[in-house]
């Protein structure tokens, strides 16, 4: 009897915590832009899709070893875009940044880490890109 409430207790605990979770990463995108222009180069555009339940500053996003300080952060509802400096109320937003074929593995599907702080509390959110698509300019 003693086990099952233990384990019930846990359960119960457990489905708190990941209710109460403040933030978490709802999709990832990984675009490879190809210009289209014969001196231009490739690169890729990752989109980070993050719903909060807080007030949230935006503080980094590591892919594998690279970290990104700077970043273009598009609140979903509004369509309006904004640098990662301010603290934005909850909502969803997409975060977005480029990096050139050089720093980029192809067929990889990265690890990403999004750094973000919410009443003083830094948290830490991984995740793998979930889709990749290929976007050809002219």
């Amino acid at each position: 009897m003693n086990l099952l409430k233990s384990t019930g207790m846990l359960v119960v605990i457990t489905f708190v915590l990941l209710s109460c979770s403040s933030a978490k990463v709802i999709s990832t995108e990984k675009i490879e832009v190809n210009p289209g222009v014969l001196n231009s180069e490739l690169y890729y555009r990752f989109i980070i899709k993050v719903e909060t339940k807080k007030e949230t500053l935006f503080k980094s996003i590591s892919i594998d070893s690279i970290n990104i300080l700077k970043f273009a952060v598009i609140d979903e509802l509004t369509q309006l875009q904004s640098d990662s400096k301010k603290s934005y109320p909850k909502g969803k937003y997409l975060l977005q940044f480029e990096l050139s074929s050089e720093k980029v593995l192809k067929k990889n599907k990265e690890l990403l880490e999004l750094k973000l702080e919410q009443q003083g509390k830094i948290t830490l959110l991984t995740t793998k890109v979930d889709s990749i698509k290929i976007l050809k300019l002219r």
